[in-house]
């Protein structure tokens, strides 16, 4: 996933699969947190390689 400014973008297996601008201010992507989500208690999620890097 890479964010800059307000546009998001999402590969998986090196496929894009994602590209999302968001254009609503009261959920800017500029701000705020980064967060790894599961649907439930009893879903089993697994994360491999998970680098977080300031875009210069």
């Amino acid at each position: 996933m890479r964010v800059e400014g307000e546009r998001l973008r999402v590969w998986l297996n090196g496929v894009q699969i994602n590209d999302f601008t968001n254009t609503d201010p009261v959920h800017s992507l500029t701000d705020g947190h980064i967060g790894i989500q599961n649907h439930g208690p009893d879903d089993e999620v697994a994360f491999r390689n998970i680098r977080i890097q300031e875009l210069l």
